[in-house]
């Protein structure tokens, strides 16, 4: 009759086994049900067994591309306006609003990494007496590009606005150029969707050059930078000689870039340097051993590591500080070991750990250890039983 292996002690030349429809059978197939189906449940149920997106730190590589559309109202009418830009048809169409400001621009490198982290902009917009300026709006071109996971490269810009009803003298801004994500970019490859100007500068018609146009079209795309926290500072009380001025500062931050999770990353395990048993083989081999292996093998494995780092401490091999605080126990048994797992688990601080694939496998060897205590135990139960019932039917027949 067709059965299966309950234990096996290669040493001894000891096998029990039992048939397919036995309680003991079914109690095995209940115990390798529990032991992978509830760990998968509880990482589905905490939200990190199947990430679709993941966020990574870079610090952006931006350029000021020397691009202004600069527009100064100075009253309430709707030609009470003076303008300029950098493109020569826009210039055309202002006539005898048309006034040239004077530019100074210094890009700064502060931490020296050869990434630029701000500008520093400049304008001076020179006034008649009878002139003044009530409100300011700026549009700055920006060439921004990213390479680290995703390689992004796109034209951007900062737009500055600012409107006051007393006539001003001075405008000073300082605020960040942030990056706004509507869509997750991609975990690889080159992404040139945006990499076009944001004001066609070489259009002829006055519609192409309107900030409603230019700032509705900008907004329509999915990756964009905003001016945030421009923290304006409006002074009043300018001479009837001296020019209205702009000083803006414009920094780039490092930012948080949101991306598609890659499916290879995903199975992936990421090293973890904070405990001396945690598993350190790649994604596939850990997932095939843990899938396809014996489940003493695997506890073995686990076992082994923990003793090896444990004697390399006791024999000044390395050095206490090189090895986790928690390694310095060593459980004296199975059971013992796997609550001294389960408990460092609860116990560790960086959240970092509870990464889809380490958690998961974590707590798939938790639920390995117990059954396998435990199905010794009923084995070693059934057979204490089996004894039992042989023995009184032995005493029934000699009777």
């Amino acid at each position: 009759m067709a059965g299966v292996e309950l234990f096996s002690h290669p040493a001894l030349h000891t096998r029990y086994r039992a048939g397919l429809c036995s309680a003991a059978a079914l109690a095995l197939l209940l115990i390798a049900v529990l032991t992978y189906v509830p760990p998968l449940l509880v990482a589905y149920r905490s939200h990190g067994f199947w990430l679709k997106q993941s966020a990574y730190r870079e610090q952006p590589t931006v350029r000021f591309r020397y691009e202004v559309l600069f527009v100064a109202t100075t009253g309430p009418g709707p030609g009470s306006f003076l303008a300029w830009s950098t493109f020569p048809a826009f210039n055309r169409l202002q006539e005898d609003r048309l006034r040239v400001p004077l530019l100074s621009t210094r890009e700064e490198d502060k931490n020296q990494d050869g990434k630029m982290d701000q500008l520093h902009f400049k304008l001076e917009l020179p006034l008649q007496p009878t002139e003044h300026v009530v409100g300011v709006q700026l549009i700055l071109i920006f060439s921004y590009q990213l390479y680290r996971m995703s390689t992004l490269v796109m034209q951007s810009m900062a737009f500055l606005q600012f409107f006051s009803p007393v006539p001003g003298s001075q405008l000073y801004m300082n605020g960040d150029l942030k990056l706004n994500q509507r869509q997750l970019l991609n975990h690889c490859g080159l992404d040139t969707r945006y990499n076009v100007s944001v004001v066609n500068g070489t259009s002829p018609f006055a519609a192409d050059y309107d900030l409603t146009n230019i700032i509705a079209a900008y907004r329509d795309r999915n990756v964009t930078t905003v001016f945030s926290d421009p923290n304006p500072v409006w002074m009043t009380g300018r001479a009837a000689d001296t020019p209205f001025i702009i000083n803006a500062t414009i920094h780039y931050p490092e930012e948080v870039i949101l991306i598609s999770q890659d499916f290879g990353k995903l199975l992936n395990l990421p090293g973890s340097s904070m405990s001396a048993f945690s598993l350190s083989f790649s994604g596939s081999l850990v997932g095939l051993k843990c899938l396809c292996s014996r489940i003493r093998c695997l506890l073995q494995l686990q076992y082994q590591q923990f003793c090896h780092c444990l004697q390399c401490c006791l024999t000044n091999s390395i050095s206490p500080e090189e090895m986790p605080e928690k390694t310095l126990m060593k459980p004296s048994s199975k059971i013992s070991t796997c609550f001294y797992y389960l408990y460092t688990l609860f116990t560790l601080k960086d959240r970092t750990w509870y990464v889809c694939s380490e958690y998961v496998l974590f707590l798939l060897y938790v639920a390995m250890t117990l059954c396998n205590f435990f199905l010794f135990k009923i084995c070693s139960f059934m057979h204490f039983c089996g004894n039992i019932a042989l023995g009184l039917k032995c005493l029934i027949l000699d009777s």
